[in-house]
């Protein structure tokens, strides 16, 4: 099994390899010849790989010769790497009109000594080739038509931070017993309970619905949630304990000091604490931790509630006999499948199937995780061979008593739709357990790798085919756990420990993980890595970044957040035109980087600094057509009037969700051109997010103020979801808000110029034409700083 992905692996490079070196031959190198019999290689390989998967598991001469092929792949996708990216240098030097006098013969800019070396690096991959298509005949591996698979795009699952009690299938009588035993616990300064069973039997489950019942919340003052994981570290408990009460993250080292800032918080209070996914069975360990907690809170009626796969775990903590979690009924499984395979319209549930599915559901052996990720696997299955390959598959008669999980995981992993979604699944093993990741974050990280290559005459861009991967793996239940932000947007995920263990088993010969260590400097040989795709130093103490980092004309995405210490970005940056998403903090930056509009692949820029002199002005936005998401925009005063601004296009970038206007509160002068400058700005009608901070204006713009008949300006932006009007201390009249219908935050602040709140705020005008409820979705109001 752990050899699962290297056929995949094979198949991915090998399949990205054809389109590369068609668009090469296209380019007159001089060597069209040598690229013509590579791709040809390229093609027949290809047509092995089904047959050559067959036979890895049973035949060792097999699986080396994948091994070989994989490798042999790597290098012909580092020549054509290095191809493209001395077409990226050339463009570079033509854009900026670099003219050489003097140029080196043998310099790596030199056209006859590029194409000679690169000449020769073809032709040795190409016989190489040669070589292993010839040992493929010697094995008689059969030649089979290629067939390309789609990645299909399944509905998303609705849901949200907490969970979901319509999803959770058989646990009701464990979740009333566990609520029964910690009520009636008064008696004990601290009570313990430990919820144990096999892996993916649903212990998170049971204490996440414990932790959320109604009961339970009134009964506790204060309720704290840590994952314990494999690292029973006292102090890292006690310092997560702390920031799972104060909803805050904390950097306190000393143990004292924690535990002095937990007695605050909890003085006097009755808390419960879910000490989730245990493993130390080391009584001393348990002891310490347990002395830390009587000694902060000396009341009764505390009690711990921990989840464990070890009996051992629960003897020597549990003060109230451990809670033994059930398996489910084979019906109860078959619930689980029916559910998931029911979010696809497209799977039309016939009798045939569902017979299918229920013995496929008593396969499961009661165990929910089983039945989501094959539930998951199922719903993209509209055909009953898909189902019946499922049902007879092999694994089922290899099980065995001490792990039999995995290979059920492993049935999912077998049938997603292609190699790169293998691919990108099993690069997630590279996360800790527990992780909580990044969504955005880890599909830049699959871009990196070559994984989400568009196919050609697609229309899809490598963060639509990321989106796609993404919500497939989180419909199989391979993630879960996942969190989304004020927009529904999910942003965080987390992987099952035993998912993460199939993970971890798939990619045993891909994966290195590197443990962390301080940064303070880039060395100038970074300009060497010219295949770099991704580039993050974030919370560094970086204090500069080296010119030569202008060179990675390869580079999709640069983060460099939380470098506290870096005050300016390279002034060549604009040179790196295959960037797309760059993260910096802008309040730290000085200015924005010369000819930031130059950059056209740009997809993220979640601050701009307006500067002054040409290329640092805000028309550079104007062409970055393909933003999205978060956009500030800071420093307007050095805007120069509405034109300015208009330029700036943002009424046409329709992928910009959230935007935030703000003016340097420690300016000189006078505000006379702000009124203008905001007017310019005025954005799309589907924005969800606006913060106006430090305008001098005495009024503002027309698409924020309604005229009287209240069916234009600001109720245009019917989308908006919150709304922060900061330091606009000259503004005497609000913009009409009240009939917002999606608006749910609204913060007004230091606008000392407001004495009173009229009628034009609500939209109201008295006129009989409107019975609309006011601000029908408002949740938070914050009004601070003004004169009313």
């Amino acid at each position: 099994m752990a050899e699962a992905v290297l056929t995949d692996v094979a198949k991915e490079i090998l399949s990205k390899l054809i389109p590369l070196v068609t668009e090469q031959i296209g380019l007159f190198w001089g060597f069209n010849d040598e690229l013509t019999r590579l791709r040809d290689s390229v093609e027949l390989i290809q047509s092995v790989l089904a047959d050559a998967d067959r036979r890895q598991e049973r035949e060792e001469a097999v699986r080396l010769w994948l091994r070989r092929l994989k490798d042999l792949a790597y290098d012909a996708d580092d020549v054509l790497d290095e191809l493209a990216y001395e077409i990226l240098r050339r463009k570079v030097e033509i854009r900026n009109q670099m003219k050489r006098k003097v140029c080196f013969f043998f310099s790596f800019s030199n056209p006859i000594a590029f194409r000679i070396k690169m000449a020769n690096k073809v032709k040795t991959i190409s016989e190489s080739l040669k070589r292993i298509n010839e040992e493929a005949d010697r094995f008689g591996l059969a030649r089979e038509k290629l067939v390309n698979a789609i990645l299909a795009i399944i509905p998303n699952r609705e849901t949200d931070s907490f969970i979901d009690h319509s999803e959770v299938v058989g646990r009701g009588d464990h979740v009333l017993e566990i609520v029964d035993l910690l009520l009636s616990a008064t008696n004990q300064q601290l009570s313990v309970i430990p919820i144990v069973g096999m892996a993916g039997l649903g212990k998170t489950t049971v204490a996440k619905l414990v932790y959320n019942h109604e009961l339970v919340k009134r009964h506790f003052d204060k309720t704290i949630w840590v994952c314990v994981s494999d690292d029973f570290n006292d102090k890292r408990i006690l310092r997560e304990a702390l920031e799972s009460l104060t909803h805050q993250p904390s950097a306190l080292e000393n143990k004292n000091t924690i535990l002095e800032c937990l007695k605050k918080e909890l003085q006097g209070k009755r808390y419960l604490l879910i000490l989730d996914d245990v493993w130390n069975e080391v009584p001393m360990k348990w002891n310490t931790l347990r002395n830390c907690l009587l000694g902060i809170n000396s009341s009764v009626g505390n009690s711990i509630i921990l989840t464990t796969r070890s009996d051992n775990v629960a003897k020597i903590t549990e003060t109230i006999p451990q809670h033994n979690l059930k398996k489910l009924s084979k019906d109860e499984c078959w619930s689980i499948i029916k559910k998931k395979v029911s979010l696809n319209e497209r799977v039309q549930l016939t009798l045939e199937l569902e017979a299918i599915g229920r013995d496929i559901a008593k396969k499961c052996g009661g165990v929910p995780l089983a039945a989501e990720v094959l539930g998951g696997t199922m719903s993209r299955k509209k055909e009953k061979s898909e189902w019946l390959a499922i049902q007879n598959n092999e694994i089922w008669n290899s099980l065995n008593v001490s792990n039999e999980m995995l290979p059920i995981l492993k049935l999912s992993f077998d049938h997603l739709p292609s190699p790169s979604l293998k691919h990108c699944f099993a690069y997630c093993s590279i996360f800790p357990k527990d992780y909580r990741i990044n969504k955005e974050e880890l599909i830049q990280l699959w871009m990196a790798e070559g994984f989400l290559q568009p196919s050609l005459g697609s229309c899809l861009v490598m963060e639509d085919i990321g989106n796609i991967c993404f919500d497939i793996l989180l419909g199989n239940s391979l993630f879960q756990d996942e969190e989304k932000d004020d927009y529904d947007n999910i942003i965080i995920c987390k992987m099952h420990d035993l998912v993460h263990d199939l993970a971890l088993l798939v990619s045993k010969s891909e994966t290195l993980i590197l443990n962390e260590d301080l940064v303070d400097e880039l060395p100038c040989s970074i300009g060497l890595l010219i295949h770099l795709r991704l580039l993050s130093i974030s919370s560094t103490s970086i204090e500069a970044l080296p010119k030569a980092i202008t060179k990675l004309y390869n580079l999709q995405t640069l983060r460099i957040e939380g470098c506290y210490n870096l005050k300016e970005l390279p002034e060549d940056l604009k040179n790196l035109i295959n960037l797309r998403h760059i993260y910096f903090n802008g309040y730290e930056i000085g200015q924005t980087p010369k000819g930031l509009g130059q950059l056209t692949c740009l997809q993220t820029l979640q601050c701009f600094v307006v500067g002054q002199g040409t290329g640092f002005q805000i028309e550079e936005l104007g062409c970055l057509n393909q933003l999205k998401g978060k956009l500030d925009i800071r420093r307007l005063e050095h805007v120069k009037d509405k034109e300015a601004s208009k330029n700036a296009k943002l009424v046409e970038k329709a992928k910009v969700y959230k935007l935030g206007f703000y003016w340097s509160g420690n300016r000189e002068g006078n505000h006379n051109n702000d009124e203008e400058v905001l007017e310019g700005l005025q954005p799309h009608r589907y924005l969800k997010s606006l913060r106006i901070d430090g305008f001098g204006g005495e009024k503002f713009p027309s698409w924020m103020l309604t005229s009287h008949d209240a069916r234009d300006g600001f109720l245009l932006y019917d989308n908006l979801i919150n709304i922060k009007l900061i330091d606009c201390k000259k503004c005497e009249v609000l913009p009409t808000l009240g009939l917002l219908p999606c608006l749910r935050d609204l913060e007004i602040s230091g606008m000392d110029n407001v004495r009173s709140i009229g009628t034009e705020f609500y939209g109201n005008y008295n006129d009989g034409g409107y019975d609309k409820i006011l601000f029908p979705c408002l949740r938070s109001l914050e009004l601070g700083g003004c004169k009313i």
